[in-house]
């Protein structure tokens, strides 16, 4: 079963009189490349998990099976996982339901515990579906970030922030200005940055593609966290308004070559989820 359906249904369970326990762990090797640094991760997710155990609004069932369900992801992270090819894991328990499913991802997702009445499913429903390919197209106001691959996009988020003295079909204003809208143009480029970089812990950053005006692209590379700049896999030069469809097709090239740079021709798909 692939993970589109999976969690389709995943999201229509509403276990009653449970709670469920959501835990996603982030294994990127960038972040945690030794065995102790994954160690430290997930012991701060069950800390995290144990302390929402004993909220107020628990009744005693509901506690009582979470602790159950504790212990059950405590009992696989010891004795089952294995984190070999394996980037993020994602584990869904509620025990008095007969709940316990393990995703196996091979992109990466951001740590965080959820203790709800349905399995939390929303980082998964951002994840790429096909491709692992995302696209920033940038200016000095407007920004737009699409994922996917070369057969589709898909856009994902639109920024539009408001730089004073500048618009699409005219320059700057007068002189004694251009200090202020300077710092207003690096706002609007470090808020891009920082929702790009918000997607990739989420997941949805495996290669990244830049369209941007020559003169910006270095503010915006300087921009990027490390982990960005390092799965830079080409620029593009395409109008901000181009549909996702132009957007796709002007990226084929930049992805073809990337694959070949990087001995995918035979997994076309650099993002493929797994399930466990």
């Amino acid at each position: 079963m692939i993970l589109k359906e999976r969690v389709r249904e995943l999201a229509a369970l509403r276990p009653e009189g449970h709670k469920v326990l959501s835990l996603y762990l982030n294994l990127d090797p960038h972040e945690f490349p030794t065995p102790r640094d994954r160690a430290v991760e997930l012991g701060s997710l069950l800390d995290t998990a144990e302390r929402g155990i004993h909220e107020d609004t628990l009744n005693h069932g509901q506690r009582e099976g979470l602790k159950r369900d504790l212990e059950r992801v405590r009992s696989y992270f010891d004795q089952e996982f294995d984190a070999s090819g394996t980037h993020g894991v994602v584990v869904f328990s509620a025990s008095g339901a007969g709940l316990f499913e393990v995703i196996r991802l091979e992109g990466v997702v951001g740590s965080e515990v959820v203790i709800d009445d349905s399995p939390f499913i929303e980082p998964l429903t951002t994840l790429p579906q096909t491709g692992g390919y995302c696209v920033l197209l940038i200016n000095r106001q407007v920004a737009r970030i699409l994922v996917g691959g070369s057969e589709s996009m898909r856009e994902v988020a639109a920024i539009v922030d408001d730089v004073h003295g500048w618009h699409e079909q005219g320059g700057m204003a007068q002189g004694r200005f251009q200090r202020g809208i300077e710092k207003e143009v690096h706002d609007h480029v470090k808020h891009a940055a920082d929702e790009l970089f918000k997607r990739f812990k989420r997941g949805s950053v495996q290669r990244l593609i830049i369209g941007t005006p020559d003169e910006m692209r270095s503010e915006i590379e300087a921009s990027l966290h490390p982990y960005l700049r390092e799965r830079i896999a080409g620029r593009i030069d395409v109008d901000l308004r181009a549909s996702p469809t132009e957007v796709a097709k002007e990226a084929t090239e930049v992805i073809t070559d990337d694959e070949r740079r990087r001995g995918q021709h035979d997994r076309p798909e650099a993002y493929r989820p797994g399930l466990e």
